[in-house]
């Protein structure tokens, strides 16, 4: 049973993840209001753009010693502003904000929870959280776009944002259990840290990639109704992720976090080898991406497992990595679509899962126990 404060934290997550998916289901409201294709392009960058910078500035100690409740106000300030700033470039100053505490937000809540007992659960709370709230920005949009007024769609996240800053509560914290903890946690530079990043880059340049190979699959088979079917592929998505990982995070412990983590990420190569040889049949493509995302939902949670038994700061940089990864995912399918083909995409794809795979089994140890090591 989640506590009041995984939960109180979980959902500012949810409530600052909700911005992420706002602009794009506004593409045509800004352009009727005047603003240029480039423009909105830049609209949409920001975010993960800054999102990336905010993971950076986590590893800074001043950073660190930013309360949560000032962040959770912060982003209501800045969703309430939105509401205001239609033609202006304070809508990408605003913007730009909105990214920078999400990603601060979530590395600061994941090293705190990284800190306490059933780390693992806590964790994927925090994680499933941020899913739901990026699957609620467009539901939220496309709500009041019904009534012509898509802008009242930002008090929102503004309101939540408001209340989650006066239910929050400062934890006090047992400073001998995390100084024992500091004193006996892994390294961040080692071989086993560059695997878990890896593992995290694949995570993020997955779906940058199946954000354009998607609908260019399901339209051999679902033909003019490809839009919708991708659309409902990604909601899909979001909901296992949402489900499963709660799930998977009490079930993942330090004894097989490595074993589950290999083998989910060698079915999710053979999920994507069997998307070639099933092109035409709608059906069991559609089972074969949504076993994908449920492979991928364990994957993630033994991972936050090993991640939470290191050095804090790796929470940071496996947040820009997987920023990186958000980039180089469409990029990278577009040279292989534009230069070889569909199926070679997902041959290749599958390939990065196994290689993957593989360098967890060489630089993983057995067990996700703590090493008698110091900080570095």
């Amino acid at each position: 049973m989640m506590d009041k404060n995984t939960f109180i934290r979980s959902a500012g997550a949810l409530a600052i993840s909700s911005g992420y998916g706002m602009i794009p289901p506004l593409v045509i409201y800004f352009l009727n209001a005047g603003m240029s294709n480039q423009e909105i392009s830049v609209l949409i960058a920001t975010y993960p753009f800054f999102k990336s910078i905010g993971y950076l500035l986590s590893s800074f100690k001043i950073v660190k010693q930013q309360s949560s409740k000032a962040i959770l106000i912060t982003a209501s300030l800045t969703y309430f502003g939105m509401f205001f700033s239609e033609k202006s470039i304070l809508i990408f100053i605003f913007r730009g904000i909105e990214g920078l505490l999400l990603g601060i937000y979530l590395t600061k809540q994941s090293i705190e929870m990284s800190k306490k007992e059933s780390a693992t659960q806590k964790l994927a709370y925090l994680n499933s959280a941020s899913s739901i709230g990026v699957f609620l920005g467009p539901l939220i949009v496309s709500i009041f776009l019904k009534s012509n007024q898509p802008l009242y769609s930002f008090l929102i996240p503004s309101f939540f944002c408001l209340v989650l800053f006066f239910l929050y509560e400062k934890e006090k914290i047992d400073t001998k259990n995390i100084v024992r903890q500091k004193k006996f946690k892994r390294p961040i530079l080692s071989l086993e840290s560059f695997s878990l990043l890896l593992t995290f880059f694949i995570f993020d340049f997955t779906f940058g990639f199946l954000s354009l190979t998607s609908i260019l699959t399901l339209k051999i088979s679902f033909n003019e109704n490809a839009s919708h079917a991708t659309a409902y592929l990604l909601t899909i998505g979001f909901i296992i992720f949402s489900v499963f990982m709660p799930i998977f995070g009490k079930v993942i412990n330090e004894n097989n976090s490595k074993t589950l983590l290999v083998l989910s990420l060698f079915f999710i190569a053979i999920c994507f080898f069997s998307v070639t040889k099933l092109l035409e049949k709608k059906h069991f493509i559609y089972a074969a991406f949504i076993l994908e995302y449920v492979f991928a939902s364990l994957a993630y949670c033994c991972v936050l497992s090993r991640m939470s038994q290191m050095n804090e700061n790796i929470f940071s940089i496996g947040g820009t990595i997987q920023s990186v990864g958000m980039v180089a995912g469409p990029i990278t399918a577009s040279f292989l679509l534009t230069e070889i083909s569909l199926e070679f995409a997902y041959i290749f794809l599958a390939c990065s899962y196994i290689l993957t795979s593989i360098i967890s089994i060489i630089f993983l140890n057995s067990k996700g126990g703590i090493y008698s090591c110091s900080m570095r």
